[in-house]
Formats: structure tokens, C-alpha cells, sequence
């Protein structure tokens, strides 16, 4: 995959894994809520999380009937190699009911005219943080996004990046490479996006504290956050909402000049 994604010229070869979950309770009001993560590396970084992951999922499976949730459990591995292989996790979350008391005109506006799909605002956030990461390396390399065929955003996603990547200015633009595809279960990648997006997506299970895998580092430590994460709930859709009654106002106000 990476050699069809970059050429073998490319030193860095930066490869985002992603994943895209529907949740929420789907009733005539609220179309549920829609989360897309990701994890970001390099070629290298991901050589050497592919190999602990895999060890990982043994000693999980084995220690199963010992020690708690197996989900629990994974999810503290997966937090761990983000840190040790200092991969960026990266995610993005639409809260549904906030999403539907927009106005249909604002909902058009903030998805580039596809109100009935709100998933773009994540998939959108996604892909820009991964380009932000990519534009610290040398002017060549790219990002790439991988997915798998059979994911809810799968059918979507070509024309979506595309559409991000022809209407982006050229610094992000640039730092776009190719978006491919990989079956989940032979990718590890795709396996640790997977229950990326489920840990910040889910309550707690069981009285179980969820895994803070985008709350504050202590304050003596200097690793950055594990995971950059931008949720569209209500405080946000409340100030996008501003935006755009203030950019709708302005633009009457021109009008009104002619």
C-alpha cells in the first residue's frame, strides 16, 4: 500500500488511517451522530505500531478472563503506542440533535451545500489537521488517506477529498497525496483507527472512566496531546451559526449598494 500510495523516492511517506462511525438513536428528528478519527505517521512509525499492535491483541485475547473488558483494555494499548510511536490521533465529532436545529440555509453553508450530509464538517477537519501535520516536513511529502471499502464513509470519501482538495489553497492542497483503499482486517492501521473512533464516540461501558485520550497532559509533561479533536456540538454550531448570520448580513449589506 505505501508504494502505491508514495513513491519509493518519498523519505516520510505520511499515511492517515481512518475510520467513520454513525451512533446515536436514528428517529424522524435527528439523523444520530457521526464521528470520524484517525491516526497519522509515518511509513516507519507505522511499520514498527503494526508490529505491537498485533503483539497486543495476543496477550489481550489471553489475559481476557483475568483482567476486565477486553474493549477497556485495548483502548489503553492503543492510547500507549500512540505515545510511543508518537502518532497524531486525529478525529472529529457532529452531535446530530444540535446539527437539525440549524436552519436548512445554515446546514447548506457549513456542508458546501449538502445539508443531508453532516459528516463532511468531520471528514473536512480530518483531512485538514492531517495536512497541518504534513506541512512540518520538507516541501515533497504528502499526506495520503487510507479506508476501508466497506466503511460508512467509504462511498462518499473520493468525492469529498477531491472536492477538499480543489477547493483548498495551495498550501493544503499540496500537502495532499492519494486516497486508497485497504480491507480492515488485513490493515492494522485501520484497526486502531476503528477503535480510535469508537473509544470518543462511546460512554463509559460498565462504570468503566473512559480512556481521556484528548484530555490535558499533567502539567511536567511535555508530549503533546494524543489526539486532535474538534467536536461540532452545540457551543460550536452556536458560534458557526454567528459566523454565518454575520457573513449573511455583509453580503445583504453589499447587495443593497448595487
Amino acid at each position: 500500500m505505501s508504494r502505491l500510495l508514495h513513491p519509493l523516492a518519498s523519505r516520510q511517506r505520511l499515511l492517515m488511517a481512518m475510520a467513520s462511525s454513525m451512533g446515536g438513536v436514528q428517529t424522524d428528528s435527528s439523523r444520530g451522530d457521526f464521528v470520524v478519527a484517525g491516526l497519522l505517521g509515518t511509513a516507519e512509525q507505522w511499520d514498527r505500531f503494526e508490529i505491537e499492535w498485533r503483539r497486543s491483541a495476543v496477550e489481550v485475547e489471553a489475559a481476557q478472563s483475568s483482567m476486565g473488558g477486553i474493549e477497556a483494555r485495548r483502548s489503553r494499548v492503543l492510547a500507549g503506542l500512540i505515545d510511543t510511536f508518537g502518532l497524531t490521533g486525529i478525529g472529529s465529532h457532529v452531535a446530530g440533535e444540535e446539527y437539525e436545529r440549524l436552519s436548512l440555509e445554515i446546514q447548506r453553508s457549513l456542508t458546501g451545500g449538502h445539508p443531508a450530509e453532516p459528516y463532511v464538517l468531520c471528514f473536512r477537519h480530518c483531512i485538514l489537521e492531517a495536512a497541518c501535520e504534513a506541512a512540518k516536513l520538507p516541501p515533497q511529502e504528502t499526506v495520503s488517506v487510507v479506508l476501508d471499502g466497506q466503511d460508512a464513509l467509504a462511498s462518499r470519501a473520493p468525492w469529498l477529498f477531491e472536492e477538499i482538495k480543489g477547493l483548498e489553497p495551495a498550501p493544503v492542497r499540496e500537502r495532499l497525496g492519494a486516497l486508497g483503499f485497504e480491507p480492515k482486517q488485513h490493515f492494522a492501521p485501520l484497526q486502531a483507527a476503528e477503535w480510535l473512533g469508537h473509544e470518543v464516540s462511546s460512554p463509559a461501558r460498565n462504570g468503566e472512566a473512559r480512556l481521556d485520550l484528548c484530555g490535558p497532559l499533567p502539567a511536567d509533561d511535555a508530549r503533546r496531546p494524543r489526539l486532535l479533536f474538534k467536536s461540532f456540538d452545540r457551543r460550536a454550531f452556536r458560534l458557526l451559526q454567528r459566523d454565518w448570520e454575520e457573513r449573511h448580513i455583509e453580503w445583504n449589506r453589499s447587495f443593497s449598494r448595487l
